[in-house]
């Protein structure tokens, strides 16, 4: 998850980051695709593992697996979709599983369903300019979603470690 997290910030990032700066920096279309692939196996195994964690109760579970399967579904197909997967796993971890990370994720989602209402089309060949706003929620958004990603990430890897941690290992 923490290496999704850290590639969708790459991916949908540099050219915003790069329109921003108005320097013109293209990077070669194999590399954003390798990028894109490392983000979308990062974070489908980090959203599959998370899906997999118990949950307070079942209801957070289902909600889980649906916020997952959306997520993933846009991973593959439409960018809205992400934001909305995106934000109903930011709903079911606030349960104590990662708060913070939740409030990123729902943060992310909201503006950029928002700025989509808006009429951004980022990702696209034929997708006009982005203002200023359009540009900062679109930013933020990019910025929330991987923050939030990567704070699973963390608390996954935390969790792993306490799991395992009274085991020792002979060498």
């Amino acid at each position: 998850m923490i290496a999704g997290g850290a590639a969708y910030f790459l991916f949908w990032g540099r050219s915003i980051i790069a329109d921003m700066l108005s320097d013109g920096f293209e990077v070669p279309w194999m590399v954003a695709l390798g990028v894109h692939a490392v983000a979308i196996f990062g974070l489908t195994i980090g959203l599959m593992a998370l899906a997999r964690q118990p949950a307070d109760s079942g209801a957070i579970q289902v909600l889980t697996w649906v916020g997952v399967g959306l997520a993933v579904a846009g991973l593959l197909t439409v960018q809205p979709l992400i934001f909305v997967g995106f934000g109903i796993v930011g709903l079911a971890v606030l349960d104590g599983r990662a708060p913070i990370a939740g409030a990123a994720l729902i943060l992310g989602s909201v503006l950029g369903l928002a700025a989509y209402a808006t009429g951004v089309r980022s990702g696209f060949e034929d997708a006009p300019a982005l203002t200023g706003p359009q540009e900062a929620m679109v930013g933020v958004s990019v910025l929330a979603i991987a923050l939030g990603s990567l704070l699973i990430g963390v608390a996954q890897f935390r969790s792993a470690q306490v799991r395992h941690g009274g085991e020792e290992t002979d060498r």
